[in-house]
């Protein structure tokens, strides 16, 4: 690989590595039931795609409860979700490694000159907690996370910054690869020029993010070869 195809490839989390199973939406019903007295049932519809505290500001807005209020309790909000989630992340062994992401994360992890990193909405002690059952953190030297920003987006930047603070290296275009499940995965590098490489394993999302325009669109990892293929182009 020359010298300027050098690749920054990042991963979105769930439903991209991981299937995360339900915990971390218990974690979050109780956090909320815990802080505002208010029972919601949080969702795939309601978190695909955005960061915690996003997630976290919408079920709070939607429920009535004013900006500021939120604003002001974000801090107390975020430490009272970790607590819980390490209390109910994967208790009941329904969390998951999709098909073929060892195998792929340990192919790229081999190819000189790719480097692996995070991009993804959970704050980075959720992202951490969720990796961790399956080994998978040993992959991901660094990454940005939803404790670095609101919307994913600025997330890029973010992971741009430290990777070229780690690495020496500015990545740029179709060197900066993004990996994920949902249209705002899709649409985070446009600015940037990255490519994009969407997974989508639900059915019922695949013309919504193939209207997003993906590089590549994948409904499974299980071919790695074409996977591997898609990021090194």
């Amino acid at each position: 690989m020359k010298n300027n195809d050098k690749k920054l490839v990042l991963f979105d989390i769930d439903g991209t590595l991981i299937h995360p199973g339900n915990g971390a939406k218990r974690a979050l019903s109780k956090t909320i039931l815990k802080n505002f007295g208010i029972k919601i049932k949080v969702t795939y519809e309601n978190t695909a795609g955005k960061t915690d505290r996003w997630i976290i500001k919408d079920i709070l807005l939607e429920s009535g409860v004013e900006q500021n209020i939120i604003d002001e309790k974000m801090g107390k909000i975020i430490d009272d979700y970790l607590t819980f989630i390490k209390e109910e992340y994967n208790k009941d062994n329904d969390a998951k490694v999709f098909e073929g992401i060892f195998e792929l994360l340990e192919k790229l992890n081999k190819i000189e000159n790719v480097y692996l990193g995070l991009l993804t909405g959970n704050v980075e002690h959720g992202a951490r907690i969720k990796l961790s059952p399956f080994n998978l953190n040993r992959f991901f030297p660094f990454g940005a996370f939803g404790s670095d920003g609101m919307y994913r987006d600025g997330l890029v930047e973010v992971a741009l910054k430290r990777a070229k603070h780690l690495y020496g290296i500015s990545f740029y275009g179709k060197n900066l690869v993004i990996i994920g499940d949902t249209v705002n995965d899709v649409t985070c590098g446009k600015k940037f020029n990255a490519k994009s490489i969407a997974v989508v394993r639900r059915p019922e999302y695949l013309e919504k993010v193939k209207k997003a325009k993906p590089d590549f669109l994948f409904t499974e990892f299980e071919e790695i070869d074409k996977v591997v293929g898609a990021i090194l182009l």
